[in-house]
């Protein structure tokens, strides 16, 4: 998904891309640092520092909260969704490399690799 920083701060460089995968965690760190009122640990986990220096690079999490407007109409057209896929149930999972788990709603996993993920076409 992309992202936008305006840095008033300068520390990220006018119109770089950044190619390796970005965490939102390290969003609050990088607003910090942006204003100025960062701690030297927080400015560490900036976006603005090297991607390798990340101690969580590797991993990625995710989370996703059902619609509340979505699980209703369901709930009235195809109620056998809900219960057969958990679709009112909120999913988090996390990523390393090729390999996936997902959890949802709290009492179920689900284990995966990337050759299993459908691919964007």
């Amino acid at each position: 998904m992309p992202l936008i920083i305006r840095d008033p701060s300068n520390a990220f460089p006018r119109g770089e891309v950044a190619e390796h995968v970005v965490s939102t965690r390290r969003l609050f760190h990088t607003v910090l640092t942006a204003a100025g009122l960062a701690s030297e640990e927080e400015a560490a986990l900036s976006l603005s520092q090297n991607p390798t220096d990340d101690p969580d690079r590797q991993f990625v999490f995710s989370e996703a909260i059902p619609p509340q407007n979505v699980v209703n109409l369901l709930r009235k057209r195809q109620p056998e969704l809900i219960r057969d896929r958990a679709c009112d149930q909120p999913r988090r999972a996390v990523w390393l490399g090729q390999h996936k788990l997902i959890e949802t709603g709290g009492d179920r996993w689900n284990s995966t690799t990337s050759s299993t993920i459908p691919k964007k076409t």
